[in-house]
């Protein structure tokens, strides 16, 4: 048997007498057992400090460089050296056995408390290239779930707390020796030292002489160095109950040894006094014993992007904020809108009182992030059509599509649902009933987009309506009411949490601010036949609740002069709603109660010479997906699994969609104004149900909740299909560009549109999009949840999406949707330098430093966007 396996099985026999010990004498066992034990139980204290102050050393490495730290590196150390000499004098030889008791109740829970510990933040990192968070756990851990996950971290904890727990046995003597002549050492010089400064009459002992000292301790090391056997062997438990000091002398250690020690010891303290104020250094100096006990630091969002390569200069803290425009068309008064382009506010009693400070507002060519497409010219398909007059518009409608995925609308056969679906089904195959009501599900939206669906019923596919299909088209904000604001205005939202816009000051006119402005030019007037002469009237329909989130406040902020929610109906004792109107609860009516007050509405606007802009908000499609009276299709297999479920009830909702649109597109065409209504389908945002089961946005910073279908609807374009990546605040901007080309405004409205089109930060959809500007890519943001949490960040030269925590529990999130359009394979973490880590060694050099560059780009655009807004983080402004 070899040496290793004899000591092996010395300690096992002892363990078993020290059982058998425990229940004859257990005074003799706790004796026997912390004596065989001690020093073993302190080399894996050491062993553990050691590894996860070198993991934590080298997972932030990207925090330093090499000159940094090679002049402060051995600082990070302290906290981790206090511990172990701490846990060396707590391993010593005690006489009082009260205080052995305590010590080694303290060391043996220590211990147990710090191998798994280490062992656990050692395997995650071996198997995702990041150490654990002990901030929000729940939060690290909550996305992160999965079978393979939990069984990869069980079997690399355990094969980690495997090898340290042999590591500890084999070293156990050599770290107990070696840190006890360290400490006696100073022990021993602090002793002389102090005998010094009393001036004793008595001569100083000869320096070959150690002093005598009660360092009972010495005698157990000496032994653990000239011992042959293992340092775990018991040795025979004392009786004793009072101290009894042991007289020591003094090793064999040079003077040139002792110096060493105490010169390097006090060098390593001035360091840590001289030491820069840096958080970096703070983060690498951090014990893991007390991280899962000390709360988070409250560290900035983008802590540490200082330390990444790169010039930022020119972005640093500019503003896109400058003096308002000046125009001959402005009134006297500030119109709704235009409060900020001008030097006086007017109150109530029509007096003119100077602003406390000068106005500011959004000006483009202060924007280093905006591009212009206006110099471009119009999409080739559209080009001539334009060109030639065929092309009027009279009314503007625009409808956002709750709840809307990219792809439903038309649903198609290779999409994540129908993906869902298949699996719902035994066989993996769908029913050819089930298919064929599938393949009719959505065929206005079919008709509107021109897509084919790829179901192969191209017999009865309906013939296109005409228009302009954004296949790559996003929200710029997941929550309802932030997107119709950014929609409307042609702006992004704020980056705070709700409903809270309507507070503020909108940094650019909203459409219907634009139109009532229009509507007080001299030449407008509903006398004439011209109907580029009429005046614009704006209303705003939906037929769920308008309480929510303030959202009867929003709307009249954004400028319209009507609005009608399920309050105002139910107000006016449901003039024109069916008397069959089922309020659904917490929702309001379905949208179909709205079909007689559209129908009154153009009517209206036809007969006294008005053009509308309707703006109107679905509500079928939104969760929890109840149509009443609606008889429900089974279009899932085993409806009895919740997702299986949803997934059918949001289905049969789209159904239900379609068929109101189709009610609309008939009201046009009633009204006989089909050909001269540009019709905007955009969804509010999308819905993740199918990739994570998630039914709500809120939660979810996944890519599907973002990408939204988006059509510009109009009987007499041509179908076009656009692949480049837009958002929807760049919807405004189309309608005016689109407004002017097709000469559908008279000349006073249509100069006053062309000096407000290029003052709107999105690009125009009826022209090639610009890509790049200045020195970076043409960045697109969108707000995601209820617009605090998180910020997404894309651009439209790559396919990679980078989302922005707002808060401090919130995580960074990488993915490319070019090879993972699903995100199932999403990088997360907390620290952006840890996230670029991880994304250069499994994406490369290209992918880190677009992350880099996203990161530096959203830190100052995140400020901006509440320079524009006027939001005072300090002092917000609640309803």
């Amino acid at each position: 048997m070899s040496n290793c396996g004899r000591l092996f099985g010395m300690w096992c026999s002892n363990c078993c007498q020290g059982l058998w010990s425990a229940i004859k004498a257990p005074h003799l066992y706790f004796d026997s057992g912390w004596e065989a034990s001690r020093q073993y139980l302190f080399s894996l204290i050491v062993l553990s400090l050691a590894l996860s102050k070198i993991l934590h050393i080298y997972a932030l490495g990207y925090y330093l460089n090499f000159h940094k730290f090679l002049a402060y590196g051995p600082t990070f150390c302290l906290p981790e050296f206090a511990l172990i000499l701490i846990a060396r004098g707590l391993t010593a030889k005690f006489s009082w056995r009260t205080i052995r008791i305590v010590a080694a109740l303290f060391i043996t829970g220590f211990s147990l408390y710090l191998l798994p510990l280490t062992a656990a933040n050692t395997a995650l990192y071996l198997y995702q290239r990041r150490e654990i968070h002990w901030g929000p756990v729940a939060g690290f851990f909550g996305d992160m779930i999965t079978p393979e996950f939990v069984i990869w971290n069980i079997v690399l904890s355990i094969v980690v707390g495997v090898v340290m727990v042999v590591a500890a046995y084999f070293l156990a003597a050599r770290v107990h020796d070696r840190v006890g002549a360290f400490a006696l050492i100073w022990m021993s010089s602090v002793a002389g030292v102090i005998r010094h400064c009393r001036r004793k009459k008595e001569p100083l002992p000869d320096p070959a002489i150690y002093e005598q000292i009660a360092m009972n301790d010495y005698e157990d090391d000496k032994s653990d160095r000239s011992d042959n056997e293992s340092v775990l062997l018991p040795t025979p438990p004392r009786e004793t109950t009072t101290a009894q000091p042991e007289t020591t002398t003094r090793p064999g250690w040079s003077v040139a040894t002792r110096l060493a020690v105490i010169l390097a010891t006090l060098a390593v303290l001035v360091l840590r006094i001289v030491r820069p104020s840096d958080r970096a250094y703070e983060y690498l100096s951090d014990p893991l014993p007390a991280a899962p006990f000390v709360p988070a630091r409250s560290r900035p969002i983008f802590e540490g992007l200082s330390y990444l390569p790169g010039e930022y200069s020119w972005l640093g803290n500019h503003t896109a904020l400058d003096v308002p425009p000046t125009f001959d068309w402005l009134p006297e008064q500030p119109p709704r809108g235009f409060g900020d382009w001008y030097t006086f506010t007017v109150n109530e009693a029509g007096e003119r009182l100077p602003k406390d400070r000068p106005s500011l507002h959004y000006n483009p060519a202060k924007d280093p992030l905006r591009a212009s497409n206006l110099e471009n010219d119009i999409l080739e398909p559209l080009r001539d059509v334009i060109r030639r007059g065929e092309l009027k518009i009279k009314h503007v409608i625009l409808m956002k599509l709750e709840s809307n995925r990219h792809d439903v609308f038309p649903l198609r056969a290779d999409s994540r649902i129908m993906d869902r679906v298949r699996e719902s089904y035994a066989p993996g195959e769908i029913p050819e009933a089930v298919l064929n009501r599938l393949a009719s599900l959505t065929p206005t939206a079919e008709r509107l987009t021109g897509l084919d669906t790829g179901f192969g019923t191209t017999a009865n596919r309906p013939a296109p309506r005409g228009g302009i299909t954004l296949r790559n088209a996003h929200t710029t904000g997941t929550f309802t009411l932030k997107s119709l604001t950014s929609t409307i205005c042609g702006l992004t939202a704020l980056t705070i949490a709700m409903n809270r816009e309507w507070l503020y000051d909108f940094y650019q006119p909203c459409l219907p601010h634009v139109l009532a402005l229009l509507n007080q030019q001299p030449n407008i007037t509903a006398a004439s036949p011209d109907f580029r002469q009429w005046p614009w009237e704006t209303l705003w329909m939906m037929s769920v609740n308008g309480g929510y989130d303030h959202a009867s406040q929003l709307f009249p902020a954004l400028g319209f002069q009507q609005m009608m929610t399920k309050e105002t109906i139910k107000a006016a004792g449901g003039e024109f709603a069916p008397d069959d109107s089922e309020d659904v609860p917490y929702r309001g009516y379905m949208d179909k109660t709205l079909k007689n007050y559209v129908r009154a509405a153009l009517q209206d606007a036809e007969a006294n010479h008005k053009r509308l802009f309707l703006g109107h908000l679905t509500g079928a499609t939104h969760l929890p997906w109840t149509v009443p009276g609606w008889e429900y299709e089974e279009l899932v297999g085993n409806t009895w699994f919740p997702l299986n479920n949803n997934i059918n009830r949001y289905l049969n909702t789209l159904a239900y969609q379609d068929g109101w649109i189709t009610d609309l597109i008939g009201l046009l065409e009633e009204a006989h104004v089909a050909d001269e209504t540009l019709f905007i389908f955009v969804g509010d945002h999308g819905v993740s149900l199918p990739n994570d089961g998630g039914v709500t946005p809120n939660a979810s910073p996944h890519i599907a909740n973002e990408h939204v279908p988006m059509v510009l609807s109009h009987p007499k374009l041509p179908q076009v299909e656009v692949e480049d990546p837009v958002l929807s605040n760049q919807i405004l901007p189309t309608i005016l560009d689109m407004l002017l080309e097709t000469g559908s405004l008279n000349d006073r409205s249509a100069h006053i549109v062309s000096d407000l089109l290029p003052l709107y930060e999105g690009q125009s959809m009826l022209r090639k999009q610009a890509p790049e500007v200045g020195r970076t890519q043409q960045w697109q943001f969108t707000t995601l949840n209820q617009g605090g949490t998180w910020l997404s960040v894309r651009s439209p030269l790559r396919t990679y999406h980078l989302v922005v925590p707002l808060v401090q529990d919130a995580k960074w999130r990488f993915s490319d949707f070019g090879t993972d359009p699903l995100e199932l394979h999403a990088i997360k973490d907390f620290d952006v330098l840890s996230l670029i880590a991880v994304v250069r060694s499994k994406h490369g050099d290209v992918a880190a430093d677009w992350v880099a560059e996203g990161a530096h780009i959203a830190e100052w655009w995140i400020r901006d966007n509440r320079r524009r807004w006027n939001y005072d983080e300090a002092n917000p402004k609640e309803p």
